[in-house]
């Protein structure tokens, strides 16, 4: 547990944008209310992860529609699963941070979940489980890929679509 506490260090990198990535549009040209086309998708819990970029992660999906002015978009169950990786580990992080400063397990896990939503897989679902963070016993969200074996992204989460060369790591380029 020790090595989730420790901050990695980050190389102070200048600001480089990448080629274009194959699949996605040029930068710019994915206008922001179009659904249907492939874009990458980030969130405002992912940004400031290094200097060389302004968003850590993002992620390769098809833009659906916007709620509240947020992209829902769908995506393979590659970039699925790298989501729910992301969300894991940031929330073992977390749990790590309370354990640290001395809850028990148990304590530090009830406390977690109160800060942030559970995210896990259930054989070829996702459960996002929000009950204890919204103090609400029936939220919790289920997804199904669709018949195109693609998963629908939003969670209630403010995701948005980025400029590709904003972001360091984008997941799911090579599913487009």
């Amino acid at each position: 547990m020790h090595d989730l506490l420790t901050p990695q260090h980050q190389p102070n990198v200048p600001v480089i944008a990448p080629p274009g990535l194959p699949g996605l549009p040029p930068t710019g040209t994915a206008p922001a209310n179009v659904p249907g086309r492939w874009r990458v998708f980030t969130g405002d819990w992912l940004a400031n992860g290094c200097a060389c970029h302004l968003y850590t992660d993002g992620y390769a999906g098809e833009l659906i529609r916007r709620w509240n002015g947020w992209a829902v978009f769908r995506t393979s169950r590659t970039v699925a699963a790298a989501i729910v990786a992301h969300r894991q580990h940031t929330f073992i992080q977390l749990m790590a941070e309370h354990a640290g400063r001395g809850k028990r397990m148990p304590d530090a896990w009830l406390a977690t979940l109160g800060e942030f939503a559970s995210v896990t897989w259930l054989g070829s679902l996702i459960v996002v489980d929000r009950r204890r963070y919204s103090d609400d016993e029936t939220d919790v969200e289920i997804t199904t890929a669709d018949a195109e074996g693609l998963y629908t992204i939003g969670w209630s989460w403010s995701w948005d679509d980025v400029d590709a060369a904003a972001v360091h790591t984008i997941h799911g380029t090579d599913s487009i």
